[in-house]
């Protein structure tokens, strides 16, 4: 069995992460791989991967990395937006610095269903594209970041959806009749007001409780209380990916702001509106039949919330490309036990 050393944004308490984090090594699990994670919180990666036998290696301690290298066959980095500028340059240089780091010790690396972008920085779409081509394997999660590839040259990428679409969600809730109106968003740019102000806006119109919930309660959770404060309603502090999908399963229609909190939604078979403040939920947005309301503009929740139904067949869609993503990585673990 092949030894899998998953590096991704994980041990921060971000809920869409962790549920990458718990699909994508579910499926190796269940096809006999070992697992290694890179973590910001050993203790905690360990509860969520209860299910399988994991080893955890804590990112940001130079030995642990490389005796994390060491043990591993493959270093994956998996899902998410992880090579990009806009959040910082150090975030770019971490993950391209542990790409060098497998390579001089002679480990293969491969990039698994990766958004790639947006780049702000002289250079860090081009040393991106570089990291990409020295993969074993490359697949992205959406089509603008394979067309970026492609322009930098490289021959062969992988279309895949997001892993989180591959979430075994009935194993983790049990999906109920919605009795509120759920709201999963973020702070970005200063624009905290706009949503305040539409936010109030759809109270006159629609005659449900409010719920705030935090996808990472580090950053979001400030704004859920200050929303639920001036415009009236409860804020969910899940502790747990479970107990976020209970959240999600018990509501109505759901205003999301975060691309998981989107997915989380769209499997749950809720009515959803989105709020975009990237290009990532533009594109699922898009995907998915919704109209993505821009942050920086007026937002008329009111009148995207009557149509904010989700084609069953583009989910449909959307967790087939997720389980064919999937797939390709166990094809590569077959590869490196000599198995095909």
């Amino acid at each position: 069995m092949a030894r899998f050393l998953l590096l991704g944004y994980y041990g921060y308490g971000n809920a869409g992460d962790e549920a990458l984090l718990y699909t994508i090594s579910s499926c190796l699990a269940e096809n006999g791989h070992e697992l290694g994670v890179l973590t910001a919180d050993c203790r905690g990666t360990e509860r969520l991967l209860s299910f399988c036998e994991v080893r955890t290696f804590h990112r940001t301690s130079p030995l642990s990395i490389v005796q994390a290298l060491l043990w591993a066959d493959v270093l994956v980095l998996g899902g998410g937006s992880l090579l990009q500028d806009v959040t910082s340059a150090k975030s770019l240089h971490y993950y391209l610095g542990i790409i060098r780091l497998a390579k001089l010790l002679g480990k293969p690396y491969a990039l698994f269903a990766q958004g790639l972008g947006p780049f702000v920085r002289r250079g860090s779409k081009e040393k991106a594209a570089k990291a990409a081509k020295g993969a074993a394997f490359v697949s992205v999660r959406d089509l603008r970041s394979k067309e970026l590839l492609l322009e930098e040259g490289l021959a062969e990428v992988e279309l895949v959806s997001d892993p989180v679409w591959a979430l075994p969600v009935e194993k983790l809730t049990a999906n109920s009749a919605g009795s509120y109106l759920l709201f999963a968003l973020r702070p970005w740019q200063g624009k905290e007001e706009r949503l305040v102000g539409a936010i109030k806006r759809l109270r006159q119109e629609v005659d449900l409780p409010f719920v705030f919930a935090a996808m990472q309660p580090e950053l979001d959770l400030p704004l859920a209380e200050k929303l639920a404060q001036k415009v009236g309603g409860e804020v969910a502090a899940a502790g747990d990916l479970p107990s976020l999908l209970e959240v999600f399963a018990g509501a109505r229609l759901v205003c999301a702001m975060r691309l998981h909190a989107l997915v989380f939604a769209a499997l749950l078979g809720k009515e959803t509106v989105a709020i975009s403040y990237d290009p990532k939920v533009d594109a699922l947005a898009e995907e998915l039949g919704l109209a993505a309301l821009d942050i920086s503009e007026e937002l008329c929740l009111g009148k995207a919330a009557a149509d904010a139904k989700i084609s069953q067949h583009k989910i449909e869609a959307q967790k087939k490309r997720a389980a064919r993503g999937l797939e390709f990585l166990v094809k590569l673990g077959r590869k490196l036990d000599g198995k095909s």
